[in-house]
């Protein structure tokens, strides 16, 4: 008798382990369903699917962006993203594929928003979205440069640089050196001085340049 009663009560504790074990579980799989609610919980219109958020902070210029990317087999190599105005507005809905857009604030309100779309920087392309204003700036690829109002850009074999927001406003067109005009990258970089009034070309070969605009 005492070794059935052993053997009855070893059963019972097995059992109960059992049960408590499957509670668990089920509370833990209702977490991670309402963690994943949350996280997928907002439709977007460029298509039916729910996506998954990736970013969003509560600064200023963070409020007024999200990227989020495709939660599902056919979509899940999309990211999209969306900017807002200062109502909440969506003002520009674009969908990207593979290469997760950057979207970094360069001024209280001006957001840039770059994109890969392919191999080398000839390929990757800029645009501003200025909150305060409302406004979308055209595209820019080969981005070189940016500060206050001013933008550079490789295109065409020169350096141009502009009004940000008016790229037919260019003042100035600099021409590269001959011996680097095979290059398909030929410049690294255009830094602007402080009160805008002079700016400095990085070649690939590292020789600077000096400009007054």
């Amino acid at each position: 008798m005492v070794l059935i009663r052993g053997i009855l009560d070893f059963i019972n504790n097995k059992v109960l382990l059992l049960f408590f074990s499957i509670v668990i579980c089920i509370l833990l799989m209702g977490c991670a369903k309402s963690q994943r609610m949350n996280r997928y919980g907002k439709e977007q219109d460029c298509d039916t699917n729910l996506r998954e958020e990736v970013s969003e902070d509560a600064n200023f210029s963070q409020q007024h962006y999200t990227i989020y990317n495709g939660n599902n087999d056919d979509d899940r190599w999309n990211f999209y993203y969306d900017l807002f105005d200062l109502e909440g507005n969506v003002v520009k809905h674009e969908c990207t594929y593979m290469n997760e857009p950057q979207i970094q604030a360069i001024d209280t309100d001006i957001l840039r928003v770059t994109v890969q779309a392919g191999t080398g920087r000839g390929a990757t392309y800029s645009y501003y979205y200025d909150i305060k204003n409302n406004t979308v700036s055209p595209v820019y690829y080969y981005l070189l440069g940016e500060k206050s109002n001013l933008v550079a850009f490789f295109e065409d074999g020169q350096i141009n640089i502009c009004e940000m927001f008016q790229k037919q406003a260019c003042y100035k067109q600099i021409a590269i050196p001959k011996e680097l005009e095979e290059l398909e990258e030929p410049v690294i970089s255009v830094m602007f001085s402080e009160n805008l009034k002079q700016a400095t070309i990085v070649y690939i070969t590292g020789e600077k340049d000096t400009l007054h605009l």
